[in-house]
């Protein structure tokens, strides 16, 4: 095999492109996975602290440890309530797919009522 110095130039050019290509990639997926990650997080918080509260009001009321107040056992199922409806807000800020898709579902209905 017969190797010029121009040749030689070339393929060091492109393995040096190859490899930053490589480390974008690599640094693209970590990116990801981290994104993917925190918003696994995010959602599972959520979760624990709103069915925290009806968990204990129903533990204490299940073993008959104090007297629950209304208001409360009405707050605490509220949580619930508040954790559905923060779910999607989770899911839009924290995935841009979802926010694309989210805003052209909002463009086809304000579409439709034109017509």
């Amino acid at each position: 095999m017969c190797t010029t110095p121009a040749k030689t130039a070339v393929d060091g050019r492109l393995s040096t492109e190859l490899r930053t290509q490589l480390e974008r990639t690599r640094r693209s997926r970590f990116s990801d996975e981290l994104k993917v990650s925190l918003a696994l997080l995010v959602v599972i918080v959520v979760f624990v602290v709103s069915w925290a509260p009806i968990s204990l009001v129903n533990a204490v009321e299940t073993f008959h440890l104090a007297v629950i107040p209304r208001p409360v056992e009405r707050a605490a199922v509220c949580m619930l309530f508040l954790q559905s409806a923060i779910n999607p807000l989770i899911y839009g800020v924290m995935n841009r797919n979802f926010r694309e898709v989210f805003r052209n579902l909002l463009r086809l209905g304000t579409a439709a009522r034109r017509l």
